[in-house]
């Protein structure tokens, strides 16, 4: 169900700057991702989208997004790279998030966010570098009893020496 309405909630609120045609949805598709916003407080957060980022855009048209993409498998050790993401956060949320980054099945590092109620909240967070090796991020809502993974993925850093 959270993939159906992450799903929904990109093809409805994506960016309205992009050239190319949305598709629009249908009445109950838009209806679910509404609904969700306005009474799904308590449930968790949608990640809409998260990607590996060089460069976000801090003004203009394109405030807030991530301008410069990187492949997963393209870090280099020392690299300057961010985990951008978009996520829909229902009304009246007050949602934290917590990054978990984990090299050898270790966690090394976490980071936290919080989110505020919006269709369309994008944060990002450098991730750890530093040290080559296959790396996992896994994102974690805190809920009252437990925490939810809302999302995971992973990326290598090679040694440039």
């Amino acid at each position: 169900m959270k993939k159906l309405v992450c799903a929904l909630t990109v093809s409805l609120l994506y960016l309205p700057s992009l050239a190319m045609a949305q598709e629009k949805p249908t009445s109950a598709e838009a209806r679910k991702v509404i609904n969700y916003y306005f009474n799904g407080k308590g449930q968790g957060v949608v990640p809409m989208e998260y990607k590996f980022c060089q460069k976000v855009s801090l003004k203009g048209e394109n405030k807030n997004e991530c301008v410069a993409d990187l492949s997963a498998e393209s870090l280099k050790k020392g690299q300057e790279a961010y985990l951008w993401m978009n996520f829909l956060v229902p009304a009246g949320e007050e949602a934290k998030l917590l990054l978990q980054y984990s090299r050898n099945n270790r966690v090394r590092e976490t980071s936290n966010a919080s989110l505020g109620g919006a269709t369309r909240y994008r944060i990002w967070k450098r991730i750890p570098t530093a040290t080559a090796g296959n790396w996992k991020i896994k994102l974690l809502q805190e809920m009252a009893n437990s925490d939810l993974e809302v999302g995971q993925l992973e990326y290598s850093v090679a040694d440039t020496n």
